[in-house]
Order: structure tokens, then C-alpha cells, then sequence
């Protein structure tokens, strides 16, 4: 997982993205176990999706 993390240049790779990564090997792990991993080895994407609000006159 670190190995696909890191040659995927980290940028825009997250859980998701390992996940299918890792399917696309045939294995199967839960998204939030990798989440997890990633979280124990300091593995962060540079770019995450963030939630936008968007504030709308009453």
C-alpha cells in the first residue's frame, strides 16, 4: 500500500484510489482499514475533498 502511495506521487491519492489500486491486484481490504494504515504510517494525500457550504440569503 505505501509502495502504490508513493509511485502514484501521494498527491492525489487517497483511500479511494489505494483501494481500487489494490482490487485491480486482487486483493480485497476494507477502505477504512486503509484509512487506518494510512493514518499509523503518516501517509496523507496533499489533496482531500473538503465539504463546501454554501451560505444562501433567508
Amino acid at each position: 500500500m505505501v509502495q502504490i502511495f508513493e509511485e502514484n506521487r501521494s498527491i492525489y491519492y487517497g483511500q479511494r484510489k489505494i483501494k481500487k489500486e489494490l482490487e485491480k491486484q486482487g486483493k480485497q481490504v476494507a477502505r477504512r482499514r486503509i484509512g487506518w494504515i494510512m493514518k499509523e504510517q503518516g501517509l496523507v494525500s496533499e489533496i482531500s475533498h473538503r465539504l463546501v457550504r454554501i451560505k444562501t440569503s433567508s
